[in-house]
């Protein structure tokens, strides 16, 4: 009894180029009675993980890690990548039925720059890997939402106390440059916003108020306002400082989950003696003046709530105020949140 004969790990065209000359006819049925009775197919690299950068109104940049295969060199691994306008191409028969081929068939790329695309618009991509033997493979689909162009982003930074001068190698830096460094270590990438266009939602001084942000950062006033997963707070600057009630909370629209530092009436401009003295200082003597996470009101610039469980020691200390000298606003030694807003 002769010995089979193995071609299970040579290139196909090496395997069609033999069996012309020796044996039969090269074509599909031949090669599948050469494959392997177990398939494998390619392993997408890193569980198949999609990334995103380079986000902008009307392209995004997609990478992908290359997968790797028992049959084939990762070299001859070829990729396809598929895009949607729905949630409807997670898998192979998904993609072949309804995505669009955006690029087809590569060996070498492993990101691709989408252009051509909509404004404030969701789409979804995928990617296809296939070896020399035409098994696939698919990686995880993910949606992006390009950048609108004309929105104003709001989110936090985390907690700090009322001193936002953090670093005593900065001491004679102005409260306004660390409270917006703050801002530009906690923005996302995908939100796409210009780094001289990211600033602390706080007022620091009479002439560095929320207020004169179109001013002083030529803050487009026109645009919409809202959290990073597209939840709209206002239409406007103006109606977000008072003209208007909020659309949603702060909470709602996934900005803020509990008070936060303002400085600011309900007009955005900002309240000398209620700054936890321009913020420079964490002193339980001193006290800022807070917003709301939970109100639409025009009060949420400028909140008299406080949460159910504080107590009068998270307020200003009454017991050193007369009855009407009482003054708005937290204790400077607490933790609140600092509010950044951005833009493209």
């Amino acid at each position: 009894m002769k010995r089979p004969i193995t071609y299970y790990f040579l290139h196909p065209a090496l395997i069609c180029f033999y069996a012309f000359m020796f044996f039969t006819a090269c074509d599909d049925s031949f090669l599948e009675r050469l494959e392997p009775e177990t398939i494998y197919p390619p392993v997408p690299g890193k569980n198949g993980l999609i990334t995103i950068s380079q986000l902008k109104s009307e392209s995004v940049v997609i990478s992908w890690v290359k997968a790797e295969s028992k049959t084939t060199p990762q070299e001859e691994l070829t990729y396809s990548v598929y895009q949607s306008d729905k949630n409807n191409i997670k898998t192979i028969d998904e993609m072949l039925d309804n995505g669009v081929i955006i690029l087809n068939w590569t060996k070498t790329r492993t990101n691709f720059k989408v252009t051509k695309l909509i404004s404030a618009t969701t789409y979804y991509f995928n990617i296809l890997v296939k070896d020399t033997f035409g098994h696939m493979a698919s990686y995880a689909m993910i949606s992006v939402t390009t950048v609108n162009e004309k929105y104003i982003y709001m989110y936090s930074a985390g907690k700090h106390d009322g001193n936002l001068i953090t670093s005593s190698s900065n001491i004679n830096e102005s409260a306004r440059n660390q409270a917006d460094a703050l801002c530009r270590d906690a923005v996302s990438p995908s939100l796409g916003c210009s780094l001289s266009n990211i600033h602390a939602f706080i007022s620091i001084d009479k002439n560095d108020a929320v207020s004169n942000f179109p001013v002083n950062h030529q803050l487009p006033a026109d645009f919409e306002i809202g959290g990073q997963t597209g939840i709209r707070i206002a239409s406007s600057w103006s109606d977000l400082l008072g003209q208007a009630e909020l659309f949603a909370t702060l909470k709602q629209a996934d900005i803020a989950s509990s008070f936060w530092w303002s400085g600011s009436d309900i007009h955005g401009d900002f309240i000398a003696d209620s700054s936890c003295n321009s913020w420079t200082s964490n002193s339980n003597k001193a006290n800022g003046q807070h917003g709301a996470h939970n109100e639409t009101s025009i009060d949420w610039l400028s909140s008299k709530s406080v949460e159910e469980n504080d107590t009068m020691n998270n307020v200003v200390d009454e017991m050193d105020l007369k009855s009407d000298e009482k003054k708005q606003g937290r204790n400077c030694n607490n933790q609140l949140q600092v509010l950044c807003i951005c833009w493209p």
